[in-house]
């Protein structure tokens, strides 16, 4: 038996159970990973709150780090010892041990940590796709990036200005703005302080921005669209707020504007692109392109504290789980 975070009904942090829960020998495909480090994701929020839906009961969050403890007979490229992890559905990672799939493992580098591989997994492979996949940035591209000092934020921020982008970010508080504009950012807007696109549009003198990172979806959708320069380009890869609906496609014609809606597991879902991904994301790491930043851990049965104050928007940076 092992210790989990189970889900039997969603909904509130309360529905959250830690938990003894049976693991079967992993299938012919399987790897177990003995976990040493548990990635939160604000993805675990909205899986919890039933937003996405899912079969229950489940074990909830989709990021680890660990050892290879046991290898289906048929994985090839894996042994028992190997530091391993990974940024993958279906969920699972909230336990001391699981089977996943071994086409969605990436052997870890001996210069990154089980804890910083778990904050940076699924927060950095998204930042490799956003910013060298989905839209290409390259030096005197403008963007902006909403929620600027979080996890991911920070990540973009900081790999985009070594690329040579001009960054413009949008946080929720003044003592977010600070971290901001030490990570990369080079003009951070307040965002409960008025319209951001008015002060977007205001910074670049009413020419707007190539392209916006949008992880918040509802609550920012029209300003991020507002913010962009004629062919400039919207990149919606969250839905913080909730699910962006009821879009008339007009509202991008007077400028030529594009947008995209991805999805980190469609690009991770090969597993050549995927070794690829964590290749140039491995070696931005070891380049020291940015810094990882883990602002809050919390032990596995603590799971629901860490629910609350990323919820609550009270952390910056990554937040981890230890099994």
């Amino acid at each position: 038996m092992q210790k989990v975070i189970k889900i039997h009904k969603t909904g509130s942090i309360k529905n959250m159970r830690f938990e003894d829960s049976f693991l079967s020998a992993p299938k012919n495909h399987e790897v177990t990973i003995r976990h040493q480090a548990i990635g939160v994701n604000f993805l675990d929020i909205i899986h919890r709150q039933g937003r996405i839906d899912i079969a229950k009961p489940f074990i909830l969050g989709v990021e680890g780090s660990g050892f290879v403890e046991r290898v289906g007979k048929s994985v090839k490229g894996f042994k028992i010892g190997d530091r391993v992890a990974y940024a993958a559905l279906p969920s699972g990672s909230y336990s001391e041990c699981r089977n996943i799939d071994s086409l969605q493992v990436i052997k870890l580098p001996r210069f990154i940590s089980f804890e910083n591989a778990a904050a940076i997994m699924l927060k950095g492979l998204t930042a490799e796709y956003l910013l060298h996949q989905t839209y290409r940035i390259s030096r005197g591209t403008t963007i902006l990036i909403h929620a600027a000092a979080g996890a991911m934020g920070l990540i973009l921020s900081q790999w985009a200005k070594k690329i040579g982008a001009t960054v413009i970010g949008v946080v929720s508080a003044r003592k977010k703005k600070e971290l901001a504009l030490k990570n990369g950012c080079d003009h951070v807007i307040i965002y409960k302080n008025g319209s951001f696109a008015k002060k977007v549009l205001a910074i670049t003198k009413n020419d707007g921005v190539d392209v916006v990172y949008d992880g918040i979806g509802k609550n920012t959708f029209r300003g991020s669209v507002a913010c962009l320069a004629p062919l400039g380009h919207l990149v919606s890869f969250g839905q913080v707020s909730g699910p962006i609906q009821g879009i008339d496609i007009n509202i991008l014609m007077e400028k030529s504007n594009t947008i995209t809606r991805p999805s980190l597991f469609v690009y991770t879902g090969n597993r050549k692109r995927l070794e690829r991904m964590a290749g140039r994301l491995f070696r931005a790491i070891k380049k020291k392109k940015f810094k990882i930043r883990i602002n809050q851990k919390f032990q596995l049965k603590h799971a629901d504290i860490a629910h609350q104050k990323i919820q609550s928007r009270l952390t910056t940076g990554s937040t981890i789980l230890l099994p």
